[in-house]
């Protein structure tokens, strides 16, 4: 038996500093994702996650779409989570 793990980023954030959620490009690019693993040949089953909201929201689409269990696990947390400054170019 072998396991397969996929490494997901979260979609679009919102430009701002601290928890924020996705934007609508970003529900449009987790909501992708998720069609993706619900048609993929390898079963998922199982969604790890950081506490932070816009990986939640991608996660919890997954999750729908491929009717997963979703653990939460802190250690996925970002250490530093500085976002973009509004306006910044980088």
């Amino acid at each position: 038996m072998s396991t397969t793990f996929h490494l997901v980023r979260h979609g679009l954030k919102e430009r701002r500093i601290g928890d924020v959620p996705l934007t609508s490009e970003g529900v449009l690019q987790a909501e992708a994702t998720a069609l993706h693993f619900a048609k993929a040949t390898s079963l998922i089953t199982k969604i790890l996650t950081s506490p932070l909201r816009r990986a939640q929201e991608t996660a919890n689409m997954i999750a729908r779409h491929t009717h997963s269990h979703i653990t939460e696990d802190p250690r996925l947390r970002e250490r530093a989570n500085w976002g973009r400054l509004p306006g910044s170019v980088i």
